[in-house]
């Protein structure tokens, strides 16, 4: 299992009661979280302020990374790479199922490697997959 409190100390960050919940839900979800399900998840518990700095902290220091969305909606997954300061370096692909709609990490397919061609300068590459989870594929 995940130490959530160690995760937190490495970077640097305080583990407040909220952080340390919000890090174990992202430990214990397979696939990706909107931004939405977070907030109806501590709903009640935590202001919208808390939540979204909380987020924005992760990020930064690299405890989790966009994903992308069916419906462009903001999504965050646990980075399993050594993601330190905001550098996140992931090179995995990901799955947007077709059926449940949800994104999934799939770190046995990396992106290619595109060197910078006619002088740009290229910061990121996601190589997203559509199709269906292995969930999907049981039902």
């Amino acid at each position: 299992m995940i130490d959530v409190h160690s995760m937190l100390k490495m970077c640097n960050l305080k583990r407040t009661p909220f952080r340390v919940n919000l890090l174990e839900l992202f430990v214990q979800t397979k696939s990706s979280i909107q931004t939405h399900t977070i907030r109806e998840t501590f709903e009640g518990r935590f202001n919208k302020a808390t939540i979204y700095r909380a987020i924005e902290a992760f990020e930064k220091n690299g405890l989790i990374h966009k994903v992308p969305d069916i419906n462009n909606l903001l999504r965050y997954a646990l980075c399993r790479e050594n993601c330190v300061n905001g550098s996140h370096k992931h090179t995995h692909s990901h799955l947007i199922c077709n059926s449940c709609r949800e994104t999934y990490c799939i770190d046995q397919i990396t992106t290619p490697n595109i060197p910078s061609a006619i002088g740009l300068k290229i910061d990121y590459v996601d190589l997203v997959l559509n199709g269906e989870c292995f969930s999907c594929q049981l039902n």
